[in-house]
C-alpha cells in the first residue's frame, strides 16, 4: 500500500473545519509565546541594574565603589563559629551558606551620580553572621580611574553579649579593639584594566586606631 496526500479542497467539510481549528490554536499559542517572550525581556530590562556602567566607559559601579570597604569591615569580625561544634552542621541546613560558604544579600541606593548609600549582611554560623552599612563617594580621576572615599558599620549581633553587650562593644570597636561592631574609613585608588577587571589601592583605618595599606581587586 503506497501514501497519499490528502486534499483539501476534497476532504470533507468536517475535515476542514478540524484543520482550520487546528490552525487558530497553532497562530494564537505562537502570538501568546510571542507576547510571553516580550514581556518577560521587558522586565528583565526593568530589573538590570541602572547603574553597572555598561554603557559608560567612565562610570563606576555603586557595587565596585564599595567592594573594598564591605571586605575590610567583613574581615574585621573575628570569627568564633570554631567554638561551637554544632554551628557547622546546621549552616545549610537552614540555607545560611553553600557549600561552605555564607550567604550574601547586598542592596544600594545612588543619593547622588557619586554619592552611594550601601546595605549588605553576610549569614553562614548565626554567632558569625553579620549586618552592615557604608557610604561611599567616587570621584572620577579619568575614563578609568576613580578616587573613592568611604566609611561604615558592621556588627555581629550573635557575638555582642560575648563582649559585654553593645555599650562596652561600640566603644571596643571605636578604639579598634577586638570587637563585635567596628567602623572602618578609607580612601582608595580605583582603577579598571582591560577584561572589565578593578583594582584598588588604599588605605583605611579601623575605629580611630588602627591603620594600613591594603590592595585587591575584582571582575
Amino acid at each position: 500500500m503506497g501514501m497519499r496526500l490528502i486534499d483539501l479542497q476534497r476532504a470533507t467539510p468536517l475535515l476542514q473545519l478540524v484543520f482550520v481549528r487546528l490552525l487558530v490554536r497553532f497562530v494564537t499559542f505562537g502570538a501568546l509565546a510571542s507576547g510571553l517572550v516580550a514581556a518577560s525581556t521587558a522586565l528583565a530590562q526593568s530589573l538590570a541594574p541602572a547603574d553597572d556602567g555598561s554603557s559608560d566607559a567612565g562610570f563606576l559601579s555603586g557595587y565596585r565603589a564599595v567592594a573594598p570597604l564591605r571586605l575590610s569591615l567583613e574581615a574585621s569580625i573575628s570569627p568564633k563559629a570554631g567554638g561551637f561544634p554544632n554551628c557547622v552542621s546546621r549552616e545549610e541546613a537552614a540555607g545560611n551558606s553553600v557549600g561552605g560558604i555564607p550567604v550574601q544579600h547586598f542592596m544600594m541606593k545612588r543619593l547622588t551620580p557619586r554619592l552611594v548609600l550601601s546595605g549588605f549582611s553576610q549569614l553562614g554560623c548565626p554567632i558569625d553572621a553579620g549586618i552592615g552599612g557604608a557610604l561611599t563617594y567616587a570621584a572620577p580621576l579619568s575614563a578609568s580611574s576613580w578616587f573613592v572615599f568611604g566609611g561604615g558599620l558592621y556588627v555581629a549581633p550573635g557575638q555582642v553579649p560575648l563582649f559585654g553587650g553593645v555599650g562596652p562593644s561600640i566603644m571596643n570597636g571605636i578604639h579598634a579593639a577586638p570587637s563585635a561592631t567596628n567602623m572602618v574609613s578609607r580612601a582608595d585608588l580605583v582603577w579598571k584594566t582591560t577584561g572589565d577587571r578593578t583594582y584598588n589601592l588604599g588605605v583605611q583605618t579601623l575605629g580611630r586606631g588602627m591603620q594600613s595599606v591594603t590592595f585587591g581587586g575584582g571582575f
